[in-house]
């Protein structure tokens, strides 16, 4: 929902969508949306630690609460009917229209949130030194 919102306010690329809608779940008094949309970013997160250390993804996973591992599994429950021959060629119809509407990474972009994530993050430790209180917390961890 809120990454469709961005969109419609004008950020058309992917990663930039998912970017806005991590930032400004931050600041929601609404826990729900909080919670839904930083699942969501954490999805993100994991896919990029599977992909580029794979020795630590187990160990990050064994440290993630019961509740989210189980909301992540119901995630991927829900999604798997959906993957067969026709969700790839959907895939391959959505990258074709994201390159074609000046997404050079395609799909791939979507994932490249990740960087924008870590950036803010470097930035968010320089404020932190200065400022404790700007710290964003996802379940016990700081972020």
């Amino acid at each position: 929902m809120t990454h469709e919102q961005a969109h419609v306010r004008g950020f058309m690329r992917e990663n930039e969508a998912n970017f806005l809608t991590y930032l400004v779940v931050r600041h929601t008094t609404n826990t729900d949306l909080k919670y839904s949309c930083l699942l969501h970013s954490l999805n993100y997160l994991l896919h990029a630690v599977y992909n580029a250390l794979p020795d630590q993804y187990e160990g990050l996973m064994k440290s993630l609460s019961p509740r989210v591992l189980h909301d992540l599994a119901q995630n991927r429950a829900y999604w798997e009917p959906f993957r067969s021959s026709f969700s790839e060629m959907s895939r391959q119809v959505n990258d074709a229209y994201l390159k074609a509407n000046s997404q050079r990474d395609g799909i791939a972009s979507y994932g490249k949130v990740v960087d924008l994530m870590i950036a803010d993050h470097k930035f968010s430790n320089l404020r932190v030194q200065q400022n404790p209180e700007t710290s964003v917390c996802i379940g016990e961890g700081t972020l």
